[in-house]
């Protein structure tokens, strides 16, 4: 029997929550101090608890605190492998060994999560080489996750399109960074080809599922800068949001500020259920957990989780983090404080 004031309570609470995203978007700009930053957090974080939770969370950063209240996302490295060998990733010099993540594990790990904004499906590979990736989708859908991957689009086929959609998948991003032959240059992949592809996807997502989120993350370098406008007027109009971001370097000049990222909530499972704290660790070398021995949210404030915060407190930064900066560019926000020059730095490759 259908209660008579449901309906008009589910367009009350509508309202409410319109009008409370309303006003996080202008704190959450405000806090960010980053238009950039403040525009994904907010779509990160899809209701008004999510943005309580961060909140909380970016609270403990500006206090300082070792230990943060809330787990907000998980990065689950589906694999390591790639098809590209793209001129800025340091995957080729990758020591670590290679493999695929056992979804039994990835089901261990989303079992144990909670609440989260999002279960992020990548990391130092391309997802898409995972034979079982609708499947891993698919079960992070079942128990109530929304599903993020990062994809260079390029293995993208009619078939592998419709599986991952019907699956659950909730928001997918393209990495292209630049047009035509400044694309082709960095990742050695025909332009033309990869927008085809991409193309067909949208189309398969209108006719499958409207609401599924198409991103684009765009790596501004000094190749790349001067075709951001082109890009963003290309782009703007096909898929819901393009950010885009300074490639990542290591400076000549040490760190002398906490890294905010320790104190955001996430955590990065790579394929052998090593975890890391930070998706810059390609090579596995700051390990703070194990999720195939221990839950996932017990290692968000473990000893080494604690230990390592407090060392950014102290202004004791380990090799990895001491000289972790991104390239310095008046095309867009940069992410971190005290940003280097592209001319102080080396691309992580």
């Amino acid at each position: 029997m259908r209660r008579p004031f449901a309906r008009p309570w589910a367009k009350f609470m509508r309202v409410v929550e319109a009008a409370a995203r309303s006003v996080a978007r202008l704190v959450a700009r405000k806090v960010a101090r980053n238009r950039q930053v403040a525009e994904v957090l907010f779509d990160r974080c899809r209701t008004p608890s999510d943005l309580v939770r961060s909140g909380l969370n970016h609270l403990a950063f500006l206090l300082r605190l070792p230990k943060i209240p809330f787990l907000t996302s998980v990065m689950l490295e589906t694999t390591n492998h790639c098809n590209l060998r793209c001129r800025f990733c340091p995957s080729a010099k990758m020591h670590r060994p290679r493999g695929f993540m056992d979804p039994g594990l990835a089901e261990r790990v989303l079992r144990d999560c909670g609440r989260l904004q999002y279960v992020y499906l990548y990391d130092w590979g391309e997802p898409m080489l995972h034979p079982e990736l609708p499947s891993i989708i698919q079960t992070a859908s079942r128990l109530g996750h929304r599903t993020f991957m990062v994809t260079n689009g390029t293995l993208l086929t009619p078939s592998l399109s419709e599986a991952i959609i019907r699956a659950g998948l909730s928001a997918i991003c393209f990495s292209i960074d630049g047009l035509f032959e400044i694309y082709s240059s960095l990742r050695g992949f025909d332009y033309r080809v990869l927008e085809q592809r991409v193309m067909e996807f949208l189309g398969t997502r209108e006719r499958l599922n409207p609401r599924l989120r198409v991103e684009i993350n765009y790596v501004v370098s000094r190749e790349t800068e001067q075709q951001v406008e082109r890009f963003r007027s290309i782009w703007a109009a096909r898929v819901d949001h393009i950010t885009f971001q300074p490639m990542l370097m290591y400076s000549k000049v040490r760190r002398f500020r906490p890294c905010r990222e320790l104190w955001k909530g996430s955590l990065v499972v790579l394929w052998n259920g090593t975890v890391v704290a930070c998706c810059v660790d390609y090579d596995g070398v700051l390990k703070v957990g194990d999720a195939t021995e221990e839950s996932i949210t017990s290692i968000l404030n473990s000893r080494p989780m604690v230990l390592l915060r407090s060392d950014h407190v102290r202004g004791r930064f380990c090799s990895l983090c001491s000289y972790c900066s991104e390239y310095e560019t008046e095309c867009v926000d940069g992410r971190f404080d005290g940003r280097i020059s592209g001319q102080e730095g080396a691309p992580l490759s």
